[in-house]
């Protein structure tokens, strides 16, 4: 019975921790690798979505390329971070994470919903760096302009309404989510240049 008892309570628990924590200015970027080969494929979540999210997807991908998978400052596994969590911000965290893990170059980035963004506005930033990009139903940085001051004002008015149901991390990523499609939009980025997307 015992031997039974201890074999049941075995099962399930990772033996293998695919993970770690990258320091990226005083607090830490939880990150998980998977796979090998080349190009690495990185993901990038969308607002307030930890790593968790591609958890079908990456496992698919791994068995070609390396994967690496992250959670932004004040989500998931990672640390809360500083504030505001900007554009530039979050892109500068990405860049010294993937810096401090030594990442092949290029790489494709696979991103969703504002992670789009985020992957956009990083690609100008560090030309070379991005061989392709995959945007997973993307968002896009000049929405609340061209929807007018009243969707704006709604779209604010709804973040204020959850954020009881939110995280202190997650509160701060929606809520920068307004800071980085100002920055965005302002960096008139009209191109990601030649390369695949």
């Amino acid at each position: 019975t015992f031997l039974l008892i201890f074999v049941i309570g075995g099962c399930g628990q990772k033996t293998n921790d695919p993970g770690g924590y990258v320091d990226v200015g005083g607090y830490r970027l939880y990150y998980e690798t998977y796979g090998s080969g080349s190009p690495t494929v990185i993901f990038e979540n969308g607002s307030a979505a930890e790593l968790t999210d591609w958890e079908y997807v990456a496992p698919e991908i791994a068995k070609t390329n390396k994967v690496i998978l992250y959670d932004r400052a004040g989500l998931g596994k990672s640390d809360f971070g500083t504030c505001p969590r900007d554009a530039y911000q979050r892109v500068a965290e990405f860049n010294t994470l993937l810096t401090a893990l030594n990442v092949n170059q290029p790489f494709v980035i696979v991103s969703h919903s504002l992670g789009c963004i985020l992957s956009r506005y990083y690609q100008p930033l560090y030309p070379g760096n991005v061989l392709g990009m995959i945007l997973v139903d993307p968002g896009h940085e000049s929405l609340l302009t061209k929807a007018g001051p009243a969707f704006a004002a709604a779209t604010h008015a709804g973040v204020i309404a959850i954020s009881k149901n939110l995280t202190p991390g997650q509160l701060a990523e929606v809520l920068g989510a307004f800071d980085t499609w100002t920055e965005v939009e302002a960096a008139g980025l009209e191109s990601v240049g030649n390369i695949p997307l």
